[in-house]
């Protein structure tokens, strides 16, 4: 076994993965199984040695020691894997029985609470957010019996605090969903050890009491902070805030729609903290402290407590965390003379991971971290030998090829290992992911270069004066970042929707291809019939995935109250609002819509307007609907310039989309859809009663009859509402999940559903 921390890390991490996907009693189960087989693997090493030491005291011939030796290293391997995913299987049900469950059941509960805050709050789409540790909840007076735990606290007014100071207030608590899977909002949460989402219900009664002191959270923090302050002040917020995100790891500081196009082009993964930026840390580093008269022992360990130091003030994110035990692993051994194995110290890193914090399975950035890095490692090298052959004879190319050799197949590498992970979660295929990195990589790490230096000088205050010109050059590396990805993402048809049966089948297929091209051997014929099967399925993909332009699609996004009407590349948007603010632009640009002919506003809410304006932003819009003295929003109306505004009143229909009517009635909280012969309802407050087809939904208690009801999610928290279905009339009851539900109007009368959903009855 030469990787046995490869196979020990592995089998950590599957053994989390399984427990987020089935829960803590199926995970107890699992463990007791694993155990059981890994004290089988255990009795059965040893009475193989024991029958073999007996053989050789009677004089009888036994195997070969080289054969014994490597079948026990096997049989013992593969019993501490087993233990390892026992071990984590079952602190994972520990874990949730005892911090997260008994939290869990104050969902829904008022409550005063007294707790530490844990970073300074953040604003967020209007809103006040901060991390606080609570120690005690009292309900009604009766205080809980609960172990401590954190929570997200949101507020819509901001009340200043610091690290660490001491609060009191009475706050709400709500669960976070757990739709989506594996990696749902719940999931991603919870590794980031945070178990319950809480929101201020009384905005009077506050008390902050500053903690006398110091300690070194509280010492990481406020440098963190002015840190990120020193940035804020001389740069623009997006160009400042992308900064802070690469270097400080505050993701929340990343401007909105800058995260859109990092997303969409897929290339999200270069603005927060993983190996790339650990790896321009560890140059640097080393560079620097390669000019002190230390020796290559003193350099080493003064380089790892610098990256321990680093991971602390970026607060200890999983993908850092991961990249960081590695170099330090690394480093140590460069002191005692030996070298690393890399996939072996991957092992150790997401072994040491999973075993501190059980709930990291359920982490996607830590699941691309360590995907990204074993395709590194892997691959990297024997693609970038492949690149740079025909360059063999010709040593001056060579060299001038050599550095987009490293990118392309540190890029490609990566994307082998990331793009199936990505494809199963999201569904979707990012086109432009390898050409996004390509073009980005270097920008990103110069950047990152410019920042460590400027807050190297900033931090000294004789050598303040220095960090001017560092500061500037990456605001203008910040700005090309943005600007670039920005024009990436507004490519047309950029994203395969894979969630289609056709297009998943005609990606597999060409991977296939591809595969088999990497495996046999090559030659110019076999090399062109590969490339026709690749375009000949591409071709076959897109021919039976092209949208019959006499079907009206009516979609719903997930965590959102977004309703769309698509037809073609155009598409009119119903309706607005929810936590997700960016839904109806995912939504749109998953489909490729390219135009908005219309949106309307039949909720008039802040999340709707900031929904409005995120849109706005991303698509021409040709006109805006609003109720009558409706309020579109500052922000809405700076990009609402060009688009015609109308005032709908009760029983007003527009015509859109080439035969799609849509009827305004009750003060706009329900809008009638008629198309291809059906009657959809959008309804998004109390309207009344009414007879549909298929109705989309935000009551609770709808009075309108329909075959097919989809309840869509609660428009302030994003949780899905407990909807009492024996109370309400029959039907079918479905909530959008995964990447949305759409329903096609076919031009023959038939209404059919494709997507995700979950089926409530």
């Amino acid at each position: 076994m030469k990787r046995p921390f490869a196979l020990l890390g592995g089998s950590a991490f599957l053994a989390l993965v399984l427990a987020a996907c089935t829960g803590a009693s199926f995970a107890i189960l699992c463990s007791a199984v694993c155990a059981g087989l890994g004290g089988i693997f255990l009795l059965g090493l040893l009475f193989y040695w024991l029958k073999k030491r007996a053989a050789e005291k009677r004089g009888r011939k036994t195997v070969k020691q080289d054969r014994f030796t490597g079948f026990c290293r096997k049989l013992l391997f593969s019993a501490l894997a087993l233990l390892t995913a026992a071990f984590c299987l079952f602190r994972y049900a520990y874990a949730w029985n005892t911090r997260v469950e008994p939290v869990e059941q104050l969902t829904g509960a008022q409550a005063r609470i007294s707790g530490t805050v844990l970073d300074y709050p953040e604003e967020k789409r209007g809103k006040t957010l901060c991390l606080v540790r609570i120690e005690q909840v009292s309900i009604e007076g009766e205080l809980q019996a609960l172990p401590a735990f954190t929570v997200r606290l949101s507020s819509w007014g901001a009340f200043s605090c610091r690290p660490y100071d001491k609060l009191e207030c009475t706050v709400k608590f709500f669960a976070f969903s757990s739709g989506g899977g594996l990696y749902s909002t719940r999931n991603s949460y919870l590794a980031d050890g945070v178990e319950l989402g809480a929101y201020l219900s009384d905005y009077q009664d506050i008390t902050v009491v500053s903690e006398e002191g110091s300690s070194p959270g509280k010492f990481f923090a406020e440098l963190r902070h002015k840190l990120g302050r020193s940035f804020e002040q001389r740069l623009p917020k997006e160009e400042s805030g992308l900064i802070r995100a690469m270097l400080l790891g505050e993701k929340s500081r990343i401007p909105d729609e800058g995260a859109r196009s990092f997303r969409k082009i897929g290339a999200y993964h270069l603005l927060v903290i993983s190996g790339l930026h650990m790896a321009a840390l560890a140059a640097f580093l080393a560079f620097l402290f390669s000019r002190l008269p230390l020796g290559k022992i003193g350099v080493n360990l003064l380089t790892a407590g610098a990256i321990l130091g680093f991971l602390a003030l970026t607060a200890f994110p999983v993908s850092a965390v991961r990249s960081g035990i590695m170099y330090i692993l690394a480093l140590l051994a460069g002191c005692l003379g030996r070298r690393t194995d890399s996939v072996n110290s991957l092992g150790v890193a997401v072994f040491l991971i999973c075993v501190g914090n059980p709930f990291s399975g359920g982490d996607l950035g830590f699941a691309l971290s360590a995907a990204s890095t074993l395709g590194i490692l892997l691959l990297g090298s024997p693609i970038s030998k492949a690149l740079l052959r025909p360059f063999e004879m010709r040593p001056l190319l060579r060299r001038i090829f050599t550095p987009i050799a490293a990118s392309l197949s540190m890029t490609f590498s990566a994307v082998l290992f990331t793009r199936p992970v990505q494809m199963l979660v999201f569904q979707e295929l990012c086109l432009l992911s390898p050409l996004a990195s390509l073009l980005l990589v270097y920008p990103c790490m110069l950047l990152l270069y410019c920042a460590l230096l400027a807050a190297f000088f900033g931090a000294v205050p004789f050598l303040a004066p220095l960090a001017e010109p560092f500061i500037l050059c990456a605001g203008w590396l910040a700005r090309f970042a943005l600007k670039t990805a920005e024009g990436l993402a507004a490519l047309p048809g950029s994203v395969l929707d894979l969630s289609q049966p056709v297009w998943a089948v005609a990606v597999v297929g060409i991977v296939l291809l591809f595969a088999v091209g990497f495996f046999v051997k090559r030659s110019k014929g076999m090399t062109a019939v590969l490339l026709l099967g690749a375009v000949f399925l591409a071709g076959w993909g897109g021919f039976l995935t092209r949208a019959d332009p006499g079907t009206v699609t009516l979609a719903a996004a997930p965590d959102s109250s977004c309703v769309a009407v698509l037809r073609g590349d155009r598409a009119a948007v119903l309706s607005l609002g929810g936590y997700q603010i960016d839904a109806a632009e995912a939504l749109l640009t998953r489909n490729n819509i390219r135009r908005v002919e219309l949106v309307c506003f039949p909720v008039r809410d802040r999340d709707a307007r900031e929904g409005a304006a995120c849109l706005l932003r991303a698509f021409p819009v040709e006109r805006l609907a609003l109720p009558e003295e409706g309020y579109l929003g500052r922000e809405a109306a700076l990009y609402a310039e060009d688009a015609e505004q109308l005032f709908w009143k009760d029983g007003d229909s527009l015509e859109v989309l080439d035969g799609v009517k849509i009827t305004a009635s009750c003060g706009m909280a329900r809008l009638t859809v008629e198309a291809n012969g059906a009657t959809v309802m959008v309804e998004t407050g109390k309207s009344g009663e009414g007879d549909c087809e298929v109705l989309f939904t935000t009551e609770e208690k709808s009075q309108i009859k329909s075959s097919f009801t989809v309840l869509q999610n609660d428009a302030i928290i994003g949780a899905y509402r407990n909807v009492p279905l024996n109370e309400l009339p029959p039907g079918q009851y479905l909530a959008p999940d995964g990447n949305g539900l759409y329903l096609d109007l076919l031009q023959d009368g038939t209404i059919r559903f494709r997507g995700e959903s979950l089926c409530l009855n």
